[in-house]
């Protein structure tokens, strides 16, 4: 990875073992040699991240079942994702106040995936805190619309009350402007700043939910799902986790070097495009997060990426339901789509070079087997995102790869009831 500022490690599917555990690995090594100092992850909202982020540095509060609680799609509960966050506190607790690790969400807080109104918290607590009638008058207005800043919630709205929500968070961002130097001083730039991410966090949710319903009741989705047009939605999806991975380096500073984890799909510099389960299908196209990151820090200096990919699958476990390999397509809602041989993508003969899991450097000659299958400089259609396909150069995409033959069951952690 050299100097690179951020490096980016994707993975191939959510819920599975082998990533996450690989992940925990490669993420000590960058820190214990090579001196990253934060790290960040999809999946977690930046204004809910504060929590795990002073855990990870002073191991004050019960971070698992705030863990639990922040990260969507019930990846908080994974074993792997808790032996990250002990690790990182473990780590800390032997370094300096000013070396510490630091532990940052970057993604949407809620999407299509979660309710957004509880990242409104930091915000509606500060607003409380003002003591005025403005504050509290604009607290009331955040927590009013918190139930309905949802993807469900925000579609049954009339459009008088979705331009409720919009007045409430510019109300509250006002708020903030006019009264910044008071509210600095009454709970200090630390708890500012976060509430202040939290409103431009929820701006953004705000947006995504108006596009999103918008696209949907308008038939500009399918349109883009049948022609190969352009998903808004989800281009600022991955436009928005960008610019958070921007607003975490500004928070470390000049020497900060950031591991980021995502799914392959978000972290890769390319342009995601085509049907899980039939690569040959346009179904919409959406520009990576990687892909924004990757022009704005030039190359692999400033941005390197790491992806993953995977061949054969042991069975997947998903909230307890299961589906094994061979199968072709997913309906909506389940799992995982594993690539088979009948699906024309190069992870199908990437799985039979070796049994065991291995690592390819695309910025140089590729080992012989590897070559076989997959020249750098080829184009090739790669199902291995395993939600979408991806028409790619290779080595553009990423600097390297891993490749896992088969994938087994994350080790799902049951909260108590």
């Amino acid at each position: 990875m050299g100097d690179a500022k951020i490096v980016g490690l994707g993975e191939p599917a959510h819920w599975v073992h082998e990533p996450l555990a690989w992940r925990n690995e490669f993420f000590a090594y960058l820190i214990e040699k090579m001196g990253f100092t934060a790290v960040a992850v999809e999946g977690i909202c930046p204004a809910e991240s504060e929590f795990i982020n002073n855990y990870v540095a002073t191991g004050v509060g019960d971070a698992r079942a705030e863990l639990g609680r922040i990260w969507l799609e019930k990846l908080g509960h994974y074993e792997e994702n808790w032996s990250l966050i002990e690790w990182l506190r473990t780590y800390n607790a032997d370094q300096p106040e000013d070396t510490r690790v630091r532990f940052y969400g970057i993604d949407m807080c809620g999407g299509w995936v979660g309710p957004a109104g509880r990242a409104l918290a930091p915000l509606i607590a500060l607003l409380h805190d003002m003591r005025d009638p403005e504050g509290v008058a604009a607290a009331r207005a955040l927590a009013a619309i918190a139930d309905v800043f949802d993807i469900e919630q925000y579609a049954t709205l009339a459009p008088e009350d979705r331009t409720r929500i919009d007045v409430a968070l510019q109300g509250a961002v006002q708020l903030l402007v006019e009264r910044r130097v008071a509210l600095i001083e009454r709970v200090g730039d630390a708890t500012y700043r976060w509430a202040v991410l939290a409103a431009q966090n929820a701006r953004s949710e705000a947006a995504f939910l108006k596009i999103a319903t918008e696209e949907q009741e308008s038939g500009a989705l399918a349109r883009a799902l049948e022609t190969g047009g352009t998903i808004a939605a989800a281009e600022m999806r991955d436009r928005v986790m960008a610019d958070n991975v921007e607003w975490v380096l500004q928070q470390l500073g000049d020497d900060a070097r950031l591991a980021l984890f995502g799914h392959t799909t978000h972290v890769a510099n390319w342009i995601m495009e085509g049907a899980p389960h039939d690569c040959e299908t346009n179904l919409g196209r959406v520009t990576a997060m990687g892909r924004h990151l990757r022009q704005r820090h030039q190359d692999n200096s400033g941005y390197g990426i790491v992806g993953s990919f995977a061949g054969r699958s042991a069975p997947i476990e998903y909230y307890g339901r299961y589906r094994f390999e061979g199968q072709e397509h997913i309906p909506p809602g389940d799992a995982v789509v594993v690539p088979t041989a009948s699906m024309r993508v190069f992870e199908t003969l990437l799985a039979d070079v070796s049994d065991d899991a291995y690592f390819v450097d695309l910025r140089g000659p590729l080992p012989r087997d590897v070559a076989s299958v997959l020249a750098p400089g080829q184009v090739v259609r790669s199902g291995g995102t395993l939600t979408q396909c991806a028409r790619m150069r290779l080595a553009d995409a990423m600097d390297g790869f891993v490749f896992f033959p088969r994938l087994s069951p994350g080790r799902y952690v049951e909260p108590p009831s």
